[in-house]
């Protein structure tokens, strides 16, 4: 069995002096005005802690985050975001996957963590991390967007470099997940939406995977989009920051421990997190995929 953690949107706390002169004209502007007027409120460091010390008690082999690690792409977030990677274990442990928060300065500017992006260095997404029987596929959907927009985009060189390397993954009988920022399935705001969404699921109904995670949404999502052998299924976590009590469902991540079962694949996804009325951090269920 190999075990996985996953948690999305830490949205981790801007360090003073992180708004700079250079980003009074830009889309920055607008992300930092937002953090401080609500997500500050929301997002709560405190809450973050709890989780990942509850995630290191369950001693994953695999840590997967699925974006927005920050808030506006300034260049101390992505230092202090490095930092706090560091704190959770060994950089080969943990893999990253860029939100729409983390690319409002292009999408060249994740090399401040490209220990967890992958385990060698290529300059084009998608990256993979084989561990175990488990091939990791982290899919970069954060583009930079127009003011009020969280759209991200695949983009169609991505999408073309993914299918083959997904033949070539499946082809080694490796349990393949896609790990993305912005949700696959249809459904939620056009103006958070995946824009080439219809094209992503095209390509993994030609050539599979065995599981999706995603974030972005802030809530709790269990979906499907179709492959070439039977639904492929889609594990939403909510925002790893989010406090109880808040407008949003209350932080929570996700065990996904993967065992093979004959020719498939058994996965049991272990949920905890807090509860809307706040309280410690508890189990709150657990459900089975047959893949």
């Amino acid at each position: 069995m190999y075990r996985l953690a996953h948690f999305s949107d830490p949205h981790l706390p801007s360090p003073p002096g992180s708004m700079t002169p250079a980003y009074a004209l830009t889309k920055r502007l607008l992300s930092w005005s937002s953090w401080r007027r609500k997500r500050s409120k929301q997002h709560k460091r405190e809450v973050l802690d709890a989780i990942t010390a509850d995630v290191a008690a369950y001693h994953p082999d695999h840590l997967v985050i699925t974006g927005d690690l920050i808030n506006f792409s300034a260049d101390k977030e992505f230092a202090a975001a490095r930092t706090w990677l560091e704190s959770l274990g060994d950089a080969r442990d943990v893999t990253v996957t860029p939100g729409n928060h983390d690319a409002l300065a292009g999408r060249g500017a994740f090399d401040p963590w490209a220990e967890w992006l992958e385990d060698k260095t290529t300059d084009c997404f998608p990256k993979v991390r084989i561990r175990d029987e488990v091939a990791i596929v982290c899919v970069n959907t954060g583009v930079p967007t127009a003011p009020l927009l969280a759209t991200g985009t695949c983009g169609q060189a991505q999408l073309e470099r993914l299918g083959p390397m997904l033949d070539e993954l499946g082809a080694r009988g490796l349990f393949r997940i896609i790990a993305i920022h912005h949700p696959p399935t249809p459904g939620g705001s056009p103006r958070k939406a995946l824009t080439d969404q219809a094209a992503l699921r095209a390509v993994l109904e030609k050539h599979g995977a065995e599981l999706i995670l995603h974030g972005h949404t802030h809530v709790p999502l269990l979906g499907a989009v179709r492959g070439p052998k039977g639904s492929i299924p889609a594990v939403c976590a909510p925002s790893a920051s989010q406090k109880p009590a808040g407008k949003n469902p209350a932080a929570r991540w996700h065990g996904v421990e993967v065992e093979r079962a004959g020719d498939g694949w058994t996965v049991r996804v272990v949920v905890r997190g807090f509860a809307p009325e706040g309280g410690p951090i508890r189990a709150l269920g657990q459900y089975r995929l047959d893949v």
